[in-house]
């Protein structure tokens, strides 16, 4: 095979990058959320969502227009905002109700108020989402996308239905309305709640039959072991995000929260007891040792003061709703840990409100117990493999799926990559309505498990771990389920294997010892050459010290008592690039588009004890947290060469999009690209943008942005239904909003049209993005985009790029050497190689020089 070398001009800029927009800091308020896949509206089910109903979350820019609680129907019977655009959709749906949901969590009253963090709402964005309810006869989904279009919305969607992870009894589902009672029985020795054995055999499995099927010894999640070193804190909070939990319930009700809860559905202080909840509640930290009825995992050895406390947050009830509200309260009051055994009734859907409530809870509950809140989401009981059932989908949750008592999967128990641990589900012995107590079945009563066992970890750890540390614990101190379900279409489905309270308290015992850990380190390319690494300081506010590496290679510890400075080599690897006591660092001097390691360690100012009693010097490192990062790519410069998609139909380099763009060789409307192999295309979603690398317009003017492009339509009993493609323009550096530059549309719907779009010298920066927005209409073929020439005059006249000139190549041994003569005005130079004098060239090196050679592995001659 012949490799053919290509040397071309590369001028090097470097200028401030795009920042993600994963993490950001708002008015001071961390803001983190995680993935927002693209849903198909047009393969919705209409049993999915509610009828009546959407959610839209309008743009920043006219917050002002809506900044309201309630807008109400007027004379006309629609609602007026006095935007024309949104009022014709009133209009034409018959809009009876803006609501801003998010504000009745600061009409709460008393000692339930959370009115203190309205400022936090704020940042995240809470007060600019509003649900509308609409004539029920209306297509909901119709009423989203014409929503969605407006310029003002940032999203619109349906209002998803929910449901309780509805468990069963005896291979049956459980109609709530059958209530079943059970007395309490006989004694027994510590702990000495009665039910507990044998009942309770995924507390202690000893081989016992249950149920009619005979159990395996030791398949349980381990309780007795775990209790030897933890029964429960009453100074944290576990949120069951449920039905209403029994609050008064004999074995429950010393372990109930202060507070009690709050009823999201009907937004009052009545808790509606009901069996679910209650029955969750008491697998969590139902009142251990206290000689009735069942032990909970948190649950206390029966004396004052032990027991983690339940906080019973009522989504389920004579009103069901408020499943985000619920969460970021929660979160608010200071709970540690939600626990949720609920989703939705149809797989692939999810509310955007309800994700951001989740990593709201992750980023700011905790309370005392927990750096950050850990939510936690029962898998579901569909009998699906590998079906995105959110919200246990979610990256922000841990899904648990379920076993029964010989370590075979819950027959019904969803499963799949995104499930992380597996717990017991069939026959879960707990406390019921009226005071009683039943066995049931279900994913439902497998994720209180991991919610009482990840309680027994913060109670033991007061506030020590990060709940990214407790997640990884819980899920890294599992028993091997696998040797028990051998199923091959499970394996590694059940996550990394089966709840272990004992060994997952015993895993946190190392994090309690030594000098405590700066946290929460994490590290963002802010430009081609620069990170930005921040973290916190320990309770001690103890210097730090921070090491680097190239992305993969080895950063090694310090060692005790040692003094490094900047620039030292640490044994086993980095180099030391801070020690001192700030909680931020900007790495400079860095390459583009490459990924680097960090560590940090704290260093003991002072001679103290640790949480186990022992004494360190002073020092002593703690141990050390990692990070990574990599930095942006280098602004491209106007030019008048074609971008086109060929990147084998991924996304290109440097590119992203915040839908459904796709890359293709092929489709209804356009058959073709319009040059080479693939071009961009945009049909499923409402709105989506395509958008450029960065461009540096440093000193440019009369520039354009020049396509070709195909708009579709379909003509159905005398209807036109068109699509749409916008394009816009972004600073890059202010990143304050996109401004409309135009769109264009053609009365040829199936082939490829060229547009010519100015970018005003007004609005040029130094630095910025160009996005091309698709909007698809319900019965068109969608929108595509090829053959993309952003280019300008640069001050002073055109400017002819040098190319290098007199390329020659020689061998010198086994090796290719290339020689050329550098241009005048050049600064670097990028070798490309290909395989294929006409097929795609990819960047091999990057040289200041005049030469590179090529060594004898890397081509053949």
């Amino acid at each position: 095979m012949r490799r053919f070398l290509v040397v071309v001009l590369m001028l090097v800029f470097s200028l401030t990058g795009l920042i993600s927009q994963e993490t950001k800091i708002v008015n001071g308020y961390k803001v983190a959320r995680g993935e927002r896949p693209v849903i198909d509206l047009s393969k919705v089910p209409v049993d999915a969502y509610e009828p009546g109903k959407l959610t839209i979350k309008i743009k920043p820019s006219i917050e002002d227009k809506l900044d309201v609680r309630y807008i109400r129907a007027t004379s006309k019977s629609y609602v007026e905002t006095g935007m024309a655009s949104f009022d014709a959709i009133n209009k034409s749906i018959g809009a009876e109700l803006y609501d801003r949901r998010f504000n009745s969590l600061l009409e709460i009253p008393g000692k339930h108020s959370v009115a203190k963090y309205e400022d936090r709402h704020r940042a995240w964005g809470f007060h600019l989402i509003y649900e509308v309810t609409f004539n029920k006869d209306q297509d909901v989904i119709a009423a989203v996308k014409q929503y969605a279009a407006l310029e003002d919305v940032e999203y619109a969607e349906p209002v998803y239905k929910k449901k309780i992870v509805a468990p069963e009894k005896n291979g049956m589902p459980i109609d709530v309305n059958d209530i079943i009672e059970k007395g309490v029985t006989g004694s027994k020795w510590a702990p000495n709640d009665p039910d507990l054995a044998p009942e309770q055999w995924h507390y202690e499995n000893t081989g016992q039959t249950i149920n009619g099927r005979v159990g395996v010894a030791g398949v349980d999640c381990r309780a007795y072991e775990a209790w030897d070193i933890e029964t429960g804190n009453p100074d944290f909070i576990v949120a069951i995000v449920d039905q209403g939990i029994q609050y008064d319930h004999p074995d429950i009700a010393a372990n109930m929260w202060s507070g009690l809860g709050w009823d999201f559905g009907a937004n009052d202080a009545s808790i509606e007891p009901d069996f679910h909840g209650t029955h969750v509640a008491g697998t969590v930290a139902a009142v251990t040792n206290n000689g009735i009825g069942v032990a909970g995992l948190a649950g206390g050895d029966g004396g004052a003061g032990t027991g983690a406390k339940l906080m019973s947050c009522q989504v389920f009830g004579p009103v069901t709703g408020g499943f985000d509200t619920a969460m970021i309260w929660a979160a608010d009051q200071g709970a540690s840990i939600s626990q949720n055994s609920w989703g939705y009734t149809s797989a692939g859907y999810f509310d955007q409100p309800v994700l951001d409530a989740i990593d709201y809870f992750n980023a700011n509950g905790g309370g005392a117990g927990l750096q950050g809140g850990i939510t936690i989401f029962a898998s579901g009981n569909d009998n699906e493999l590998e079906t995105e059932r959110y919200p246990g989908y979610y990256s922000g949750a841990m899904a648990v799926a379920g076993h029964d008592n010989q370590g075979k999967r819950y027959y019904n128990s969803n499963t799949g990559d995104y499930v992380e641990i597996c717990a017991p589900a069939v026959d879960v012995h707990s406390t019921w309505i009226n005071s009683g107590y039943d066995a049931i079945t279900g994913t439902s009563m497998a994720c209180p498990h991991v919610s009482g066992a990840a309680a027994m970890i913060v109670s033991n750890t007061e506030g020590v771990l990060t709940a990214p540390e407790l997640r990884f614990i819980l899920s890294e101190s599992v028993w091997d389920i696998y040797q028990y379900e051998t199923d091959p279409q499970y394996a590694g489905k059940l996550g990394t294997g089966a709840l272990d309270a004992s060994a997952a308290l015993t895993l946190a015992q190392t994090y309690l010892g030594g000098v405590p850990t700066a946290s929460n380190l994490a590290a963002a390319g802010t430009s081609t050459t620069e990170m930005d690494i921040t973290w916190e300081l320990n309770e001690f506010n103890d210097n730090v010290l921070v090491a680097w590496a190239l992305d993969g290679q080895a950063i090694g510890d310090p060692v005790d008592q040692t003094i490094y400075s900047v620039g030292n080599t640490l044994p086993g690897g980095g180099e030391v690039i801070y020690y001192n006591n700030s909680t931020s660092y900007t790495h400079s001097g860095l390459t583009a588009e490459t990924g680097y390691d960090y560590k940090i360690w704290s260093r003991a100012g002072a001679e103290r004890q640790d949480n186990q009693g022992e004494w360190y010097q002073v020092g002593t490192y703690s141990d050390g947290r990692t990070a990574g990062g990599e930095t942006l790519m280098a602004p491209a410069t106007p030019s008048a060469a074609s971008m086109g998609f060929e990147n084998g139909g991924t996304i290109p380099n440097g590119w992203t999009q915040d839908g459904s763009w796709l890359f293709v060789t092929t489709e209804t409307r356009p058959t073709a690209p319009s040059e080479g192999s693939y071009f961009a295309h945009f049909e499923t979603g409402t709105v989506s943008k395509l958008i450029t690398p960065r461009y540096d317009m440093t000193g440019y003017t009369n520039v354009s942005v020049s396509f070709d492009y195909v708009v579709t339509w379909e003509r159905r009993q005398s209807t036109d239904w068109n699509d749409n493609l916008q394009v816009y323009y972004m600073d890059a550096t202010s990143k304050a909003s996109w401004i409309a530059l135009g769109s264009v549309y053609s009365g040829d719907y199936s082939t490829w049209q060229s547009a010519s779009i100015p970018v005003a010298d007004g609005v040029l920066s130094s630095d910025f993005y160009i996005a091309f927005e698709g909007i698809n209409v319900s019965n068109a073929y969608g929108v595509s985009i090829d053959d993309i020439v952003i280019d300008g005059t640069p001050s002073g006249g055109p400017i002819t790029p040098a190319t290098p000139a007199n390329i020659v190549t020689s061998i010198s041994g086994t090796d290719l050497v290339v020689d050329w003569d550098v241009a005048a005005d050049a600064t670097g130079y990028d070798v490309y190689s290909s395989d294929d004098p006409y097929g795609t060239f990819t960047l091999v090196t990057s040289v200041g020089t005049n030469q590179y050679t090529v060594a004898a592995d890397q081509a053949k001659l």
